[in-house]
């Protein structure tokens, strides 16, 4: 069973303002003290991934809509954009930390909804067929609406996919230096990245792993490490963090220290840290 809280200052400030004064209606208020009998359940949940891989979904589905009140981030964070990819999605009132991901995940907002407060992405792979029939001002007013000054342009967007691939690039090389082809890898890198591209001729255990597939990121360091040592008997023999999943470092000072103490560093720069399995 899985719980998700919500740190209310990884939203914007308009979203917060804009939540707290819908709490103060009278409707909402009266609603809320009515129910007496008010209790809470605790239901089994399954990730947005699980459901896909359940149903048999295609790698490229046409689109999605996303409207879970506040719980979005959550939801897409360990999302595996690798390995499926939504030609458009409507997301509602996305959080910065949010928009960050969509961008990273590479996604580009087009129109925005001031009354629902949705707004529309396409993925980078269709802008140029979009953008035949539209012009910048489409992304302009969007950006305009939302107050996101900060938000990076289409040009901006599409030379951030470039530079990823040439990041991914490179840190397929740095694995190619130190691993053997063939040889089992664990990878730490929150589903962000393509593991045939990064890792090819080899096999990629995602981490945390149930029954073949990713199962988010573990509670503490003492499990992380619990299955660490299950998947090395199982065969992995490198241990490799990729940049998505630096903050790993700074959240689990327990495994990192475990893995320094008890194998061997092989590499680590700005794109991986990687140890060795093999000798205990």
């Amino acid at each position: 069973m899985r719980s998700f809280t919500v740190d209310a200052r990884s939203e914007d400030e308009a979203i917060q303002k804009a939540r707290m004064a819908l709490y103060r209606q009278p409707e909402f208020v009266k609603q809320v003290t009515a129910a007496d009998d008010m209790r809470v359940e605790k239901i089994r949940a399954v990730s947005l991934a699980d459901l896909l891989d359940r149903h048999d979904a295609p790698a490229t589905i046409d689109y999605l809509s996303l409207d879970v009140e506040g719980y979005e981030y959550e939801i897409l964070r360990s999302f595996p954009f690798g390995r499926y990819r939504f030609r458009c999605m409507t997301i509602e009132r996305p959080a910065k930390a949010l928009r960050r991901l969509l961008t990273r995940a590479g996604y580009i907002p087009v129109s925005y909804n001031g009354v629902g407060g949705d707004v529309y992405y396409i993925h980078s792979s269709l802008t140029d067929s979009y953008f035949a029939v539209q012009d910048e001002r489409t992304t302009l007013n969007y950006r305009t609406s939302l107050g996101l000054l900060d938000y990076p342009s289409v040009e901006d967007q599409l030379h951030h996919e470039r530079q990823a691939r040439s990041l991914l690039e490179a840190a397929s090389r740095d694995l190619e230096s130190v691993i053997p082809p063939g040889t089992p890898l664990i990878l730490v890198d929150d589903q962000q990245l393509d593991a045939t591209d990064l890792a090819p001729r080899r096999r990629v255990y995602p981490f945390l792993e149930r029954d073949g597939a990713y199962d988010g990121p573990p509670a503490d360091s003492a499990t992380a490490i619990e299955q660490l040592e299950r998947l090395r008997h199982d065969g992995a023999r490198f241990f490799v963090i990729a940049w998505p999943s630096f903050w790993w470092v700074e959240c689990y000072p327990g495994l990192m220290a475990y893995l320094r103490q008890r194998y061997r560093c092989v590499l680590e720069n700005e794109r991986l840290i990687v140890f060795d399995l093999r000798a205990a």
